[in-house]
């Protein structure tokens, strides 16, 4: 009788520590999905068919630690600077703006979701299962979805889906290149 419930013993504590075990990644996959603060960052976007070929556009993010801002670019085919921006102190400011950009709606999806890459304000609203972690933002009509997979050696997403107007519009970061300073 003593000897069932020692083994019961063990293997409850046995599941109480494999479960534990899954609740550290979770909170390892947190860690590691929160942002690319303080560090440059190149990205390879994939644009939704609805908003046109956009297989050679690239986004870079440079993090100038010693005026603690960020320089953003977005790229296009022969690198060509399609968009220019600043990033300090919750502001954004703009040398090369395109015409697409002034649409206040879209401005507005292209700092949220630079924000949502580069801002620390997120931490607590991230929401992790398995490898996979979701960040939703917006109201109840009009939802914005990023989720991160895929996480290369040193934590950072490889993958982030960016999901605008309840999945109408979709955009796919893919992490080229991070470099810390």
């Amino acid at each position: 009788m003593y000897k069932k419930i020692v083994y019961l013993l063990v293997f409850c504590a046995f599941l109480g520590a494999c479960s534990y075990n899954v609740r550290q990644g979770d909170v390892e996959n947190v860690a590691t999905a929160k942002n690319f603060a303080q560090v440059s960052s190149t990205f390879k976007i994939d644009l939704d068919e609805k908003l046109g070929e956009g297989s050679s556009l690239l986004l870079s993010i440079d993090y100038d630690k010693q005026n603690n801002l960020y320089n953003i670019k977005v790229l296009g085919a022969f690198a060509s600077v399609l968009l220019k921006a600043r990033y300090t102190y919750n502001t954004f400011s703009y040398d090369f703006k395109p015409a697409l950009l002034e649409n206040k709606q879209i401005q507005e999806l292209f700092e949220q979701t630079i924000k949502v890459l580069i801002s620390e304000d997120f931490y607590s609203k991230y929401e992790c299962k398995s490898k996979e972690c979701k960040l939703t933002l917006g109201s109840q009509m009009f939802k914005n979805n990023y989720t991160f997979s895929d996480y290369n050696t040193e934590g950072f997403a490889q993958n982030i889906l960016c999901s605008y107007r309840r999945g109408v519009v979709k955009i796919d970061l893919h992490l080229l290149k991070v470099k810390q300073p």
